[in-house]
């Protein structure tokens, strides 16, 4: 068996006060290394930026998708107390919520409130549910093409079936 373990905690400190166990430390400490967050190894996040963009945007059927130098900008200066999960998720909603080739702008990380496809207001996220993003996103989208549902289902990249049954769904009748 091989265990591969993490943790954000200084071990020998936590052995020190007693809240880990030294034996179990020593049967793991076989290879250790020290990666400090995010915030430390700021020339890894274009990089990061690089992967994700790819992995996730053909996840999302959005391989041409870029960032405009404000949105990397964004990216770049925040902090990432979440570390590399936290600038994961955030690529990954704002890759969802954008409509176009390029993110212009990343919300989601000033706060915890996001401002959802360009609208011109702000969602608290712990408040509302992936469902009811999705339907505000279609919405959203059907509304800046003055409701042409070919056009939105196109922009959404699903089917105008698919539009249409979340339409009905949403007892929308745009």
């Amino acid at each position: 068996v091989r265990v591969i373990a993490a943790t954000n905690k200084i071990l020998t400190d936590e052995i020190r006060d007693g809240r880990f166990r030294s034996d179990l430390f020593y049967r793991l400490n076989v290879i250790s290394f020290n990666l400090p967050p995010l915030r430390e190894r700021a020339e890894d996040i274009p990089k990061l930026i690089e992967y994700f963009l790819e992995t996730l945007g053909s996840r999302y059927n959005r391989r041409k998708l870029e960032l405009s130098d404000t949105a990397m900008d964004q990216l770049q200066t925040h902090t990432w107390p979440g570390n590399i999960r936290e600038l994961k998720n955030t690529l990954e909603r704002n890759i969802a919520l954008s409509t176009g080739d390029q993110i212009e702008e990343i919300h989601g990380i000033e706060s915890e409130s996001f401002i959802v496809a360009g609208s011109t207001h702000a969602i608290d996220v712990k408040q509302i549910s992936l469902a009811d993003v999705e339907k505000k996103h279609i919405l959203d989208v059907l509304s800046s093409v003055d409701g042409k549902r070919e056009k939105a289902a196109s922009i959404l990249g699903i089917t105008s079936r698919t539009l249409y049954r979340k339409l009905k769904e949403y007892n929308e009748t745009a």
